[in-house]
């Protein structure tokens, strides 16, 4: 093998490597972002339901207060 031969292959596996190490850190980044995405919604998700759970006590005890006034 001629040493333009060698220094094309070695030249085309760094290359490779190369690209394959970006395209797994590229990947695991995305995959990253999903994930603390997904958790914020559930965060969020979880926030919207307690405020509404809170609203809704509210709503009721007001509502058995009217109910006992009216009696």
């Amino acid at each position: 093998m001629s040493t333009g031969a060698r220094i094309c292959l070695v030249g085309s596996l760094v290359l490779t490597g190369a690209t394959v190490l970006t395209v797994n850190y590229y990947t695991d980044e995305e995959k990253k972002r999903k994930r603390a995405n997904i958790f914020a919604d559930i965060s969020r998700r979880d926030e919207q339901h307690r405020l509404n759970m809170e609203q809704y006590e509210k709503q009721l005890k007001i509502q058995e207060k009217l109910l006992l006034r009216d009696k």
